[in-house]
């Protein structure tokens, strides 16, 4: 699937994902990065390879009020999605 560079939203690192997704124990999440969702970011970060940029996205505001928004990361190689990790959906 192609990647145009000007729908990039902000570029992230491992360890910015890591941090800002790792969050304070409450007895609920389990303090691993992405919580819940820890077993798919493993599989994800380990698609990561030198070169590679991980991007935030966000689906339009219209495919939200239609109750088909999502939002994640996609892992771009070139200028091709090579993965995905879906953390929001409605």
């Amino acid at each position: 699937m192609p990647f145009s560079t000007t729908t990039m939203a902000k570029e992230y690192t491992i360890e910015e994902l890591e941090r800002e997704h790792t969050y304070p124990d409450n007895g609920h999440v389990p303090r691993v990065p992405f919580g819940f969702e820890h077993a798919a970011w493993l599989k994800f970060k380990a698609n990561v390879q030198p070169g590679d940029k991980i991007v935030a996205f966000e689906s339009s505001a219209d495919s939200w009020e239609h109750l088909a928004g999502r939002a994640g990361y996609v892992l771009v190689r070139g200028d091709e999605v090579v993965d995905q990790m879906i953390t929001i959906i409605n």
